[in-house]
């Protein structure tokens, strides 16, 4: 992902990247509520990635956490303002027009889906 941001110039301290190992990614939505609130006149770009594959601690289990749900998570305990300010783009290779109308509806009015080739 840090490739993919820098082919756009964006600098490095402009960017944010998480999801390195299971505590990231269970406390993605927590991350961004709070970076977006201590960020208020900012404007946020997220891609997210749909299946979030990580492991349970206490079962040892391969759990998939879905990127959609937790934009949509995210939506919902950010005040109108704060929403606003964030553009989120899911990224999956899922791109049938049923799991495209999943997305929609729990991630962003508009949702752009990458394949990787």
């Amino acid at each position: 992902m840090g490739k993919f941001f820098d082919f756009l110039k964006i600098p490095p301290s402009q960017c944010t990247i998480v999801g390195d190992g299971s505590t990231e990614i269970k406390g993605f939505e927590d991350f961004v509520v709070k970076f977006m609130q201590e960020h208020t006149d900012d404007y946020v770009l997220m891609v997210v990635d749909e299946n979030l594959d990580t492991v349970d601690e206490t079962t040892n289990e391969s759990i998939n956490i879905s990127g959609s749900q937790c934009v949509d998570n995210i939506r919902k305990r950010l005040p109108e303002e704060l929403e606003k300010r964030m553009l989120a783009l899911v990224r999956s290779a899922n791109d049938s027009t049923t799991d495209i109308a999943i997305y929609n509806k729990k991630a962003v009015s508009l949702c752009l889906c990458f394949n990787y080739l």
